[in-house]
């Protein structure tokens, strides 16, 4: 295996900005700061510990006493969860507001790599997305919660067993999440149960998973590129087909939000209240908010602002 790779990808970005890891202590995470450290870069790095469990307590010390021996700088957040039926997805938005506001000026950075992107593929078309959804992630980014704030994802097409080899050559150690482990999850479902029987008929099937993503990115963006502005007047919008004024609301979020997209009901409602009454008052409010973006009503112009 090269794993001289992992310092090549991280030798593409920029080296003058400021860096902020996203350090999980798992082996993505873990790799990215000894290369980020190596490298001499910008960098500093946050662990974002939810729950009083002893073992997210070993995480947050491995991950400080990593830091400490690499001299990279090092802050821990704290966030409380709520056990609901969607709490993957709570749990990752509140992580990502706490690496936010670790250092808002930072370009963030994840270890996400290519079993990810692939099992994201797999996650969305069982999920029945379209082109977006399929798109999966893209190697530059915003925060999913603030679309203030940039983010690059330096091994996106590495594979994660290269990136274990690489710490292991180097006799750098990572955690292992228990949790990991529990098929209950549709992602680990997937890792442990399904892919390996995928991989043991068509070995090279990330290849093929990651070229569709990558031509579906390509398709993604010649077709919002197509599509109407940022900003329209509302007389425009109103002479729209409810079709390509939904089409023009899922486009704006989709290319300068964070890649969370309103929900369906949502974009229909909005849709609804621009065109139900063209003789609406002057004052009359439209808005549609989703992932730090928000669509309002400014006088006659509709137009895509950033939600503070």
């Amino acid at each position: 295996m090269n794993t001289n790779l992992i310092f090549e990808a991280v030798q593409l970005l920029d080296p003058a900005p400021n860096y902020l890891i996203a350090l999980s202590g798992g082996a993505d995470s873990v790799a990215l700061l000894y290369a980020f450290a190596h490298l001499k870069m910008n960098v500093k790095a946050c662990h974002v510990q939810h729950g009083d469990e002893e073992h997210r307590q070993r995480f947050a010390d491995f991950c400080k006493k990593l830091c400490n021996e690499l001299d990279v700088p090092f802050t821990l957040k704290n966030i409380k969860l709520n056990q609901t039926a969607n709490w993957e997805a709570n749990a990752r938005e509140e992580r990502y507001k706490a690496l936010y506001a670790s250092d808002p000026q930072a370009i963030l950075v994840t270890g996400h790599h290519l079993d990810d992107q692939v099992e994201t593929f797999f996650l969305k078309a069982l999920r029945g997305s379209g082109i977006r959804g399929l798109s999966c992630m893209e190697m530059h980014g915003v925060n999913p919660t603030n679309a203030m704030q940039t983010l690059v994802r330096p091994f996106l097409s590495l594979e994660k067993s290269l990136l274990e080899h690489f710490l292991m050559e180097r006799g750098v150690g990572w955690m292992q999440d228990p949790s990991n482990n529990s098929t209950n999850y549709d992602r680990n479902f997937l890792r442990l149960d399904i892919l390996p029987l995928i991989e043991s008929r068509w070995p090279q099937y990330r290849k093929g998973i990651a070229a569709s993503v990558e031509s579906l990115q390509q398709d993604k963006r010649a077709l919002m590129d197509s599509l109407p502005p940022r900003t329209v007047s509302l007389g425009m919008a109103r002479s729209w087909s409810e079709a390509q004024l939904a089409a023009w609301v899922m486009n704006c979020f989709a290319t300068f939000g964070s890649g969370k997209s309103p929900s369906r009901a949502q974009v229909k409602e909005f849709v609804r209240q621009v065109k139900s009454d063209p003789t609406a008052a002057n004052n009359a409010k439209y808005e549609i908010r989703c992932g730090g973006l928000a669509i309002k009503r400014v006088k006659n112009i509709l137009e895509l602002e950033i939600d503070i």
